[in-house]
């Protein structure tokens, strides 16, 4: 039985504990195993006070600690029972532990109304446990690899049935720890379980009713609480750790961010049947999924619960958030908008306090929120987290109402859609007349859809089609994919591929060509294109052959090459933190009819015009259907025809390899007197990975192109008139014409010094550079600049490189102002030593050079009398760093002299490498950052800890994966570089237990300069 096991695994461990006389035993006797059984000890009120100081709640609202250690610790997810007992999920294993022991759901009592628990009980014992719901006599656990329901049948507060209602709709130790897993557990007023899935998805999940279910990627399933009717409701989320469910059954969640690739904490609505993207269609197929209703940049999104009681004024009725990066519980300010949601105003703070992990509130109207401080995602000793109870002032709840007991007339009136009693007590009514079998359970739901939007009811009506399957009724879906409400026809086209609805779906098609209907055409073949089925491809391709119309042929091209590659079928293998996001499909395989949509393509290729041409080879680009032949296609119609020129360098600049015919191309569109600023810096990335003379030329005159743009833009913004009637909107065309122009060259710039081969092409570029022409020879010297302090690539380069700058600067003030210029266009603080004592020059034109090129770069001259950080004592050192004093410009430059640049970047338009810099303090506070920078290996960000690849030559390769696709890995090593491993040719793969990033990497750096530095990764969160 359940209580037995409490008891031995207790007693087990305590002889555990006895037997062993480590140092690491003595100083922590879970140190290795278990967790420290929950007592109450009763707080001091300056031990209260002291956690309290960590607390803030609005005007209006009080504030207690319902339970800390040793009550309880490690609260992942808390879930309140009506009458307040509270059942908080304690995981000593965190998100990436997997000792044994660490896991159990504890049960909190306030016996005295004083808003803290003084009674704790191990109400069952469970590995990672995660989102829970109460009700009536059962507790509903997330435990990966399972649901189950706990039932405690004698009501003493411990466990006494267990059962498993879903089987592995997560995944277990076995295969991995618990982070990205299936998280929060919600309860909906119509009797549905709602699970908030983490990205890492489950393989064969089984329902108690038989039905499977496997999932590839974050979202919520839903699931009765007997465990029957299993299914996807939303999908294309990241990792949701739990859904805020409203009172009319709308869903709500902070989701995490992707750590710098475009895919910040965003704010979603579930409608079901929708895909919100994530990874496969956010980056290049963003029209064809869910937008967010809110994009808050960084940060880490946790918990969730909806707020609809008594007491709460203007907080009341909405979702609430906890994010554990930016620290807080936030209300969120939504109102129906179509069938979805509009944010009306930003999240306001409503509890803050340190790593809030999750909050739920009762049938009184109190919030218990929990937090996770002292830990960051493993064990950290016993004494870590605590929960507060925040209860609105001056307000007195009504008596709670014995449920079991209430007549039906009683519950019936509690549960309507009118009633003030609170969602809490609404909702126990209904769930106790759906345990009584009443024929009156359910009306609340009939009312929800009388106060809905229609969109949102059509929404739900195609939701209830699909979950039927009931093809008589298709023509609802047909007659809307086309509407103007974008997740109507986003849902009513995912409903169609759900049901398999071709023949529907053709017939509409040829209506809406026949009709020149492009609103419906477009939607209707993005549909029949998730349809893999011969009888599809061969519709397609019949249609084509007999149209002329430009427009619909590319619609159905782009149909047959979405359908050329299907999702292959995944073996449980996981896709890391870091999944290649291209799309549509993340393991793209072929199928039986992708021979024949391939050869309806060449065959297309061979004489289409040149803007069908541009079309089906960027189509196919987007679709990652690799083609010679498509490639060298519009290749020789760009030779000539200037007009497709544009669209060939679009698609070189995607494409995996240049060939070598194309170069004349790229050359040529950076010289033609049209070229856009984009069809430039295109072609200068597209150059970028070739091995081309002319290329780099071209390169370099590409960059002085764009600098005239640069100037063009800002003389006619400066000389443009603002007439009155405009409001303006002139002169705001202009400012973003300009920023568009400076954005591609700085792009264009950091891309050209980067290139791979550059080095090979040195001598062309001291060549350029000693020319001292006033427009290319800079970039030369920028090029020279990147090459001399490149840590890979070519010593015999660099090394020609540093002696052709180091001749340069002291040949004439000509060639040193030349530098300095370069330095300010890249950025190159590796020269900050140099360009602050030029500010000295003897030469006024170098002076000058200088100073500007130190504002530019925010060098300044600082006296630093710090000692250095290998000369303070280690257990001083962070101490003494957080009593420092330091500035941002400083820090921009030590993380330029550390090297920090070789694993991270600090901007979204940068090609992300290790973990991304850019929000990191929005996330981790100054003292966090200290300790990481300090003790590497004490906490590694997940995805990015190192892993030993052994490969089936018997090689071996250490790094950390910066890109995980079905078919490749790319591992950044120690030095920086990337190596590109075939999934197939690996052999063993395995996780170390140490960071990649050295220990001691501040040593040399002085106690100001690595305050500063702090400063600098401060001030990328403010966006500064």
């Amino acid at each position: 039985m359940l209580k037995h096991s409490v008891l031995s695994s207790t007693v087990c461990l305590a002889l555990a504990f006895l037997a062993d006389s480590s140092s690491a035993w003595a100083s922590d006797p879970f140190a290795k195993q278990g967790n420290a059984p929950p007592r109450v000890a009763k707080l001091t009120a300056e031990q209260e006070q002291a956690i309290l100081n960590d607390v803030k709640v609005p005007e209006g609202f009080t504030a207690t600690v319902f339970a800390a250690p040793p009550a309880v610790n490690y609260p992942v997810f808390v879930a309140a029972a009506p009458d307040g007992t509270l059942y908080v999920s304690s995981d000593g294993n965190g998100s990436l532990g997997r000792d044994p022991g660490r896991g159990r759901v504890i049960r909190l009592r306030d016996t005295d109304g004083d808003n803290r628990a003084d009674e704790a009980k191990v109400f069952c014992e469970v590995d990672s446990p995660r989102g829970l719901v109460w009700d009536h006599d059962r507790l509903y656990l997330v435990h990966p690899p399972h649901l189950s329901a706990f039932i405690d049948t004698d009501g003493d507060g411990v466990a006494d049935e267990q059962k498993i209602l879903v089987k592995n709709i997560a995944f277990g130790y076995d295969k991995r720890p618990a982070d990205h897993t299936t998280n929060g557990l919600s309860l909906g007023i119509d009797g549905w379980l709602l699970v908030a899935g983490g990205d890492f998805g489950f393989l064969e999940a089984e329902g108690a009713d038989g039905r499977k279910l496997t999932h590839r990627a974050g979202g919520v399933i839903r699931v009765r609480p007997d465990g029957s009717g299993l299914e996807i409701f939303s999908t294309g989320t990241r990792n949701i750790l739990e859904v805020a469910v409203s009172p009319t059954m709308e869903m709500f969640a902070r989701d995490n961010t992707n750590d710098g690739g475009g895919w910040n904490v965003r704010f979603h609505h579930f409608t079901g049947l929708d895909d919100h993207g994530y990874p496969r269609l956010y980056k290049n197929f963003a029209d064809e999924c869910v937008p967010p209703l809110a994009d808050y940049g960084g940060g880490s999104g946790c918990g969730a619960t909806y707020i609809d009681e008594p007491g709460f004024g203007d907080w009341n009725n909405a979702p609430f958030t906890a994010d554990w990066g930016t620290g807080a519980l936030y209300r969120h300010g939504v109102k129906p908008k179509g069938a979805t949601f509009e944010e009306i105003d930003r999240p306001k703070p409503f509890i803050q306090m340190t790593r809030p992990t999750d909050a739920d509130v009762d049938a009184m109207s109190r919030v218990y929120c929990a937090s996770w401080k002292g830990a960051t995602f493993k064990w950290e000793g016993a004494d870590v987290g605590y929960v507060v109870c925040v209860t609105p002032k001056d307000f007195q709840a009504a008596p709670l109402p014995d449920f079991t007991k209430a007549s039906e007339a009683e519950l019936v009136a509690l549960a309507a859609y009118e009633s003030t009693a609170g969602h809490r007590r609404r909702m126990e009514a209904e769930r106790e007349l759906a345990r009584r079998g009443s024929p009156k359970a359910g009306a609340f739901a009939a009312a929800i859809r009388q106060r809905r939007t229609a969109e949102r009811n059509l929404v739900e009506q195609f939701h209830q089609i699909v979950e039927a399957r009931d093809l008589s009724r298709v023509g609802a879906l047909v007659t809307e994919v086309g509407s103007a409400d974008p997740v109507v026809s986003h849902t009513a086209v995912r409903g169609l591929a759900a049901l398999d609805a071709a023949d529907a779906a053709f017939v509409a098609l040829d209506k809406s060509v026949a009709g020149n209907v492009a609103a419906s055409r477009k939607p209707l073949l993005r549909s029949l294109a998730m349809m893999h089925r011969p009888d599809v491809v061969s519709g397609l391709t019949s249609r084509l052959a007999t149209t002329s119309d430009a427009d619909v042929r590319k619609d159905l091209l782009a149909a047959l090459c979405r359908l050329h590659f299907y999702e292959g079928p995944w073996k449980g293998d996981s896709w890391g933190t870091r999944p290649d996001t291209r799309g549509p499909y993340y393991q793209p395989e072929p199928w039986s009819e992708t021979p024949r949509i391939a050869a309806v393509l060449a065959e297309v290729l061979q004489t289409a015009t040149p803007a069908e041409t541009a079309f089906l080879v960027r189509e196919m680009s987007r679709n990652r259907i690799h083609s010679n032949g498509a490639v060298e296609r519009i290749v020789a119609l760009a030779a000539h025809d200037p007009q497709v020129i544009p669209d060939a360098v679009e698609q070189l600049a995607q494409a995996e390899e240049v060939p070598p015919a194309a170069v004349p191309v790229l050359v040529k569109a950076i010289g033609m007197p049209s070229a856009s600023p984009e069809t430039i810096a295109q072609a200068i990335a597209a150059l970028a990975r070739t091995d081309s003379h002319d290329g780099v030329q071209a390169s370099l005159a590409g960059l002085v192109r764009l600098e005239q743009i640069v100037a063009d833009r800002v003389a006619t913004k400066d000389a443009a008139k603002k007439p009155p009637a405009d409001g303006g909107a002139q002169a705001k065309e202009l400012a973003a014409a300009l920023e568009a122009a400076r954005k591609k060259l700085e792009e264009s710039a950091a891309v050209f010094v980067a290139a791979a081969r550059l080095d090979q092409h040195h001598e062309l570029l001291e060549k350029e550079a000693a020319a001292i022409r006033p427009q290319i020879s800079p970039w030369a010297d920028a090029a020279l600049l990147q090459i001399s302090s490149r840590d890979g690539g070519s010593p015999e380069a660099r090394d020609a490189a540093v002696k052709a700058l180091d001749e340069g600067w002291n040949a004439s003030p000509e060639r040193r102002v030349q530098i300095l210029r370069a330095a300010a266009a890249i950025k190159h603080l590796r020269w900050s030593e140099r360009i602050l004592a030029a500010v000295d020059d003897p030469n006024a034109a170098v002076k000058q050079a200088a100073t500007a090129t130190a504002a530019a770069l925010k060098l300044t001259r600082q006296k630093d009398a710090t000692p250095t950080l290998a000369s303070v004592a280690a257990n001083d050192a962070l101490a003494v760093v957080l009593a420092a004093q330091g500035d941002e410009a400083t820090g921009e430059l030590v993380f330029a002299r550390a090297t920090c640049t070789t694993c991270h970047t600090v901007r979204q338009d940068q090609p992300q490498k290790g973990p991304y810099l850019g929000n990191i303090a929005k996330t981790y506070r100054r003292r966090e950052l200290a300790e990481a920078i300090l003790d590497p290996n004490k906490t590694i960000a997940q995805g990015f800890a190192s892993e030993v690849f052994v490969m089936v030559d018997g090689t071996q390769h250490t790094g950390y994966v910066s890109l995980q696709g079905a078919e490749e890995v790319t591992v950044r090593n120690t030095t920086g570089q990337e190596l590109t491993l075939k999934a197939a040719d690996i052999e063993e793969r395995h996780k170390l237990a140490t960071s990649i990033m050295p220990t001691g990497l501040m040593s040399t750096f002085t106690i100001r300069e690595f305050a500063s530095l702090l400063d600098y990764l401060e001030s990328l969160a403010k966006g500064k």
